[in-house]
């Protein structure tokens, strides 16, 4: 008796990740996520001329902003290619070439997404005012594929 009800359990839950509502739940949280992102950025062009440390504050809150971002994006981009395409992978790296795989993205962007992955994990683990630097200098660019790509999931999800 006790094994039914786990064995119904776990059947519902592979059954509620699998439902299409619950994928669409997570594309507008994530668009939210990228607007908190966009606004990050927006604020960067604000703050011209103001006092560095006002400005390294701002530049912190960007990057941990693109990070929630990113790490969200692969989160959703994991369960559109469970969903839509049947392909289970369970790393970042794995999904954003299963994005390949399944031609959302083109090569280069799938290189640009393997390069944003890889640069949430470094300021994840290791954080250093030259990184922080050089990772500001990217993070409208990471954005705004990011946001293409979500898009295009969207889109995909909408159609069926």
């Amino acid at each position: 008796m006790v094994k039914e009800r786990y064995k119904k359990q776990i059947i519902e839950a592979i059954e509620n990740s699998y439902n299409l509502e619950a994928l669409k739940n997570k594309f507008e949280t994530l668009s939210k996520e990228l607007s908190k992102f966009k606004e990050s950025l927006d604020s960067k062009k604000d703050l011209s001329g103001e006092d560095t440390n006002l400005w390294s504050i701002m530049r912190d809150s960007r990057i941990r902003r693109f990070q929630y971002s990113a790490e969200f994006f692969w989160k959703v981009s994991k369960t559109y290619l469970r969903k839509l395409h049947c392909i289970d992978e369970y790393s970042p790296v794995l999904v954003m070439k299963g994005l390949f795989k399944t031609r959302i993205v083109s090569e280069i962007e799938t290189e640009k997404l393997l390069e944003i992955m890889r640069q949430r994990i470094n300021v994840s683990h290791m954080y250093h005012e030259d990184l922080a630097e050089n990772l500001d200098d990217d993070l409208e660019e990471y954005y705004k594929l990011i946001q293409d790509v979500s898009e295009r999931l969207k889109q995909k999800i909408d159609s069926q």
